[in-house]
């Protein structure tokens, strides 16, 4: 088991070192720049900026940068499958645990993407972190700020972590009938989205003021500009990708099929949470850029409760030969991913630093 999660992390670096920069993640970097440089920006969803603004002063190139952006977000992808693994761990013993983890390290999507240059990957790491505070610890005060100062820095990262609500009321109502339904256990839950919003509201002015004018308007008009831009009504625009994050991920598809299965089979409390930690699946009918950068992100909770589904599928056909099976889909996608441009990426900015004299913009897509 091992063996397996730490060879699928040494492919995802080796992924984040070589595979061809897209164009979106040298517009993430692009933005931590324009901050260093003193521009404005828009005061929700650019909280990388402050944290990641000392990674231009250490390389020379845009493309270097975005290779050291990605090592970073490679470590939340380590946090985030830690997270599914603990979490998983509530419905399955450890070793089904583990492979939960596996089962998303080794997903199709997020082999090419987990690890990639965006702030999905901070989002999810800190999203899943909270909810395996909020499934394994003590509801005691730590445990309530813990989790609360995750959420909002979630929710500073990206506004679409509210897509992931359901997941949290799931295990909160869990949590809730382990505790007998008792009023303070109630208030103890309750407190944990209070602290979020008070940290998230005290964490958007502090980050506003550090800005520049554009930040100066109001964020709740921001977050509900945005709000209605990533949400849609009528056909899903990208639904075909999801064919593709099956095929390429079959045995995480196969688990959460079983899951939705023998949910019906578990208790209704557990029932309840499973299904919460599921239904961010939905968000392919709601929300409007599902493409394949997204689904590391949205599969993190679900696949986390995809172990109930991988424990009945492995009691069947054995666990080692599903970790093989599950290991080796992973390196397929390796295998046969697309050669990389990152090279001809690099040469072209080193050739456009010598000719001008001011930097230029780099915006490239390399397909």
């Amino acid at each position: 088991m091992l063996g397996a999660l730490a060879s699928i992390v040494l492919l995802q670096l080796h992924f984040a070192l070589t595979r061809s920069i897209n164009w979106d993640e040298f517009y993430f970097y692009g933005q931590i720049v324009d901050f260093r440089d003193g521009a404005s920006l828009s005061p929700l969803q650019t909280l990388h900026v402050q944290l990641l603004t000392w990674i231009p002063d250490i390389v020379s190139l845009g493309v270097d940068g975005i290779v050291v952006g990605r090592l970073i977000m490679l470590a939340c992808v380590v946090v985030s499958a830690t997270s599914i693994a603990l979490i998983a761990g509530r419905f399955v013993t450890r070793d089904y645990a583990l492979a939960t983890a596996l089962l998303w390290l080794s997903a199709g999507f997020t082999m090419q993407h987990g690890w990639s240059f965006r702030t999905d990957p901070l989002a999810t790491a800190t999203m899943m972190a909270a909810l395996a505070v909020l499934t394994r610890m003590s509801l005691n005060a730590w445990a309530i700020a813990l989790c609360g100062l995750l959420v909002s820095l979630a929710g500073m990262f990206t506004v679409k972590t509210i897509l992931f609500a359901p997941a949290f009321a799931g295990i909160a109502w869990l949590r809730w009938s382990e505790a007998d339904f008792a009023r303070s256990t109630a208030l103890r839950i309750s407190a944990v989205p209070a602290v979020a919003l008070g940290l998230f509201a005290a964490f958007s002015m502090l980050h506003a003021a550090n800005l520049g004018d554009s930040a100066k308007d109001s964020v709740a008009g921001y977050a509900g500009g945005v709000g209605g831009a990533m949400l849609f009504a009528g056909w899903p625009i990208y639904l075909q990708y999801l064919g593709k994050a099956a095929l390429i991920s079959l045995p995480a598809f196969l688990s959460i099929a079983a899951t939705l299965i023998a949910i019906r089979r578990v208790p209704k409390a557990e029932a309840l949470a499973l299904a919460g930690l599921i239904s961010p699946l939905v968000a392919l009918l709601i929300y409007r850029n599902t493409l394949p950068y997204f689904y590391p992100m949205m599969l993190a909770p679900v696949i986390a409760a995809a172990g109930v589904g991988f424990a009945m599928i492995a009691e069947r056909f054995g666990l080692r030969l599903l970790i093989l099976y599950t290991a080796v889909s992973g390196a397929i996608v390796w295998v046969v991913d697309q050669p990389s441009r990152i090279d001809q990426q690099r040469a072209i900015q080193q050739a456009a630093a010598e000719i001008f004299d001011e930097p230029v913009g780099y915006l490239d897509f390399p397909d």
